[in-house]
């Protein structure tokens, strides 16, 4: 026992407090010489004549922390299932659901309907006060004033890109060419007839991009046609998203098989995969920039945002709703806008340092994951609402909170924060408690629980005994990682 007793000692020294001696003396934890000189003695490198030039000092300098917050349809949306979405001008966003389209002001959403339109809303853009979207196989029209007009295409269509604001044009990627709308009138934009398009972008030398199953093709209503393959640099033949990017005049391409840049009048295109350019998944659904030039794409896996040395990944339901994103949009100030079939997500990037990260998740280790003491896992029994959080044993208990125990210790040594100790202390008595319960001396356990929860326990494939006084059911048979993370 006297080794528990000097671990202790070391665990308490970290915190702060008991390792001073009456006679001034201390207890140094590397030498474990007990009669080291009082530290209120030592030089702290800080004193008028010390040098201070070599003092290593960390500067907690604020960084840029994403931050995520889905709509739904308690937000007002018609559906979850959010197949587009658009931002206009005023930064409103625009979302077309599976269940019609709406507006969304401040976080909460409106629906914007139109008498006789069918769900789905498959795509919506607007000029700030006319919408046009996607319904069926036709193109709606709403005014500022609410009035719907219905117009017919030639062939089902796939999605909307903005033209002109004014006149309101839009450009209408359809199973059979791109065609256009303006003034209340639909016409095809020449070379594209039979085209099988899924995207369009207008360049601005007035040329138009277009993504085919089939490679880009860039048209324009005064030259022939033209297509960009797989030969010219494109990861893919099959191209599905296509968007301008004003602040280098690059055209991104979004393809099967990964990204590619193309600057107009450069004969090949650059690709951008996984070997060449970091790219970290290269099944490209959907592509948008920002004003910045930021590029974002959409891929089944989540979403991908480059950086200047690197790709960023957005993936799971601590960011998305879903993985697989549907489309995307980004704001002037780079809040990028997902549309998922299980809700719409908007990602901040919000100024922060180590102490507020850490700070925010002290406050949910406190908490959702105190179980008597040790830092346990826990469950939600309905997905995302934090309310409904359980604890549970867990084999690493001992190990996390070994983890935690080292972090608050530190914590409490150089700030003296009173919650940091107490946090250390707390979690040092819960792994006391592991080595004690098993009445084994020197031998630890995996985790506890009350002893009336031993008998379901013992029904198991683990380990689980029984306590001599039926207090406490104890998992047995440790592993090395956890023995690391108590000698740690």
């Amino acid at each position: 026992m006297a080794d528990k007793w000097m671990f202790s000692l070391v665990l308490l020294l970290a915190c702060g407090g008991g390792g001073t001696t009456t006679d001034g003396g201390g207890f140094d934890a590397v030498t474990l010489d007990m009669d080291v000189p009082d530290q209120s003695t030592w030089d702290d490198g800080f004193s008028a004549d010390a040098e201070t030039t070599n003092v290593p000092v960390y500067r907690d300098e604020p960084f840029l922390q994403d931050r995520a917050r889905w709509f739904t349809t308690g937000d007002g949306l018609p559906s979850d299932t959010v197949n587009a979405v658009f931002i206009e001008d005023d930064g409103s966003i625009l979302a077309a659901t599976d269940g019609g389209a709406a507006r969304g002001v401040d976080g909460v959403f409106k629906a914007l309907p139109c008498a006789g339109s069918e769900a789905p809303v498959t795509d919506i853009v607007s000029n700030g006060s006319t919408v046009a979207f996607l319904s069926g196989d036709s193109i709606w029209i709403r005014a500022a004033d609410g009035a719907c007009t219905k117009i017919a295409l030639p062939s089902n269509p796939a999605g909307l890109t903005v033209a002109e604001t004014e006149p309101f044009t839009v450009l209408v990627a359809g199973a059979t060419g791109i065609y256009e709308w303006s003034a209340g009138s639909i016409s095809t934009i020449p070379g594209t007839e039979g085209k099988d398009a899924r995207d369009a972008e207008v360049i601005p030398d007035g040329r138009i991009a277009i993504a085919t199953g089939s490679c880009l093709v860039i048209a324009s209503k005064s030259e022939e046609a033209v297509a960009m393959c797989k030969a010219q640099g494109l990861p893919s033949d099959d191209v599905r998203s296509v968007a301008w990017d004003d602040s280098q005049g690059l055209l991104w391409i979004g393809t099967s098989l990964g990204l590619a840049s193309w600057k107009p009048g450069d004969k090949n295109a650059e690709p951008m995969v996984g070997e060449v350019g970091g790219l970290p998944y290269d099944d490209i659904t959907s592509v948008a920039t920002g004003a910045s030039g930021m590029v974002a794409a959409g891929t089944p896996l989540g979403a991908l945002r480059r950086e200047p040395a690197r790709w960023h990944l957005i993936h799971g339901r601590n960011l998305i709703p879903d993985n697989g994103v549907l489309d995307l949009a980004v704001e002037a100030d780079d809040t990028l806008w997902i549309a998922t079939a299980q809700g719409l997500a908007r990602i901040t990037r919000v100024p922060t340092t180590l102490e507020d990260k850490a700070a925010f998740f002290d406050e949910a280790t406190h908490a959702r994951h105190d179980r008597m003491g040790m830092v346990s896992p826990c469950s939600l029994t309905q997905p995302g609402v934090l309310s409904t959080f359980q604890t549970h044993d867990d084999d690493n208990d001992g190990q996390w909170t070994e983890m935690y125990l080292a972090a608050q210790s530190f914590r409490c040594a150089v700030t003296k924060d009173a919650d940091g100790c107490a946090w250390a202390r707390a979690s040092m008595e819960a792994m006391l408690k592991l080595e004690s319960v098993t009445e084994i001396p020197g031998f630890f356990a995996r985790s506890i629980v009350p002893g009336d929860e031993c008998a379901a326990k013992q029904g198991g494939k683990a380990e689980w005994h029984l306590t001599s006084d039926e207090q406490w059911c104890w998992k047995g048979d440790p592993s090395t990682d956890e023995f690391v993370g108590h000698i740690f």
